[in-house]
């Protein structure tokens, strides 16, 4: 059976238990279950942290991060670029990753949690795999920083 076809009772499944039912057995269904199972997973990861970052703030975060700027011409230096790719993803799971691993318990009452805007839901499970990530995050940035701004920018 190609494993991107689902019966009706399939689709039944996924709209009364939600789609990850469906994804279950897709996944069950399939030969080449452990990649795709291991993509699935990888996506849900990046996902949940991009959520953890909470993009839908980043229009807030681009424009402070743009206004010491003013009228200069700043388009065509990689420092601004590279600033702000940090500043939108990295800073930002930073900052908001830390708040949802200190307001766990307050987060699993708020309603407006597990969107773009308000942050991701995660359990404590998945809120602690995060600090790695975080970390890593921001050390791939550091000796580019460290580059621009001296060996200062550590003390």
């Amino acid at each position: 059976m190609d494993p991107c076809t689902y019966s009706s009772a399939d689709l039944g499944l996924a709209t009364e238990y939600g789609y990850g039912v469906l994804q279950e057995r897709i996944l069950k269904k399939n030969n080449h279950g452990n990649l795709i199972k291991t993509i699935y997973i990888a996506m849900n990861t990046i996902l949940f942290h991009l959520k953890v970052s909470r993009p839908g703030l980043w229009f807030p975060t681009l424009w402070l991060y743009m206004l010491p700027l003013g009228n200069q011409h700043y388009l065509s230096n990689p420092i601004f670029w590279i600033g702000l790719v940090y500043v939108l993803f990295p800073m930002n799971f930073m900052v908001y990753g830390w708040n949802d691993l200190v307001d766990i318990e307050a987060d699993k009452e708020n309603p407006r949690k597990d969107s773009f805007l308000f942050g991701a839901r995660g359990n404590q499970s998945q809120l602690k795999k995060i600090i790695p990530y975080i970390i890593l995050s921001q050390l791939l940035f550091y000796p580019y920083f460290i580059y621009i701004a001296g060996y200062e920018l550590l003390f």
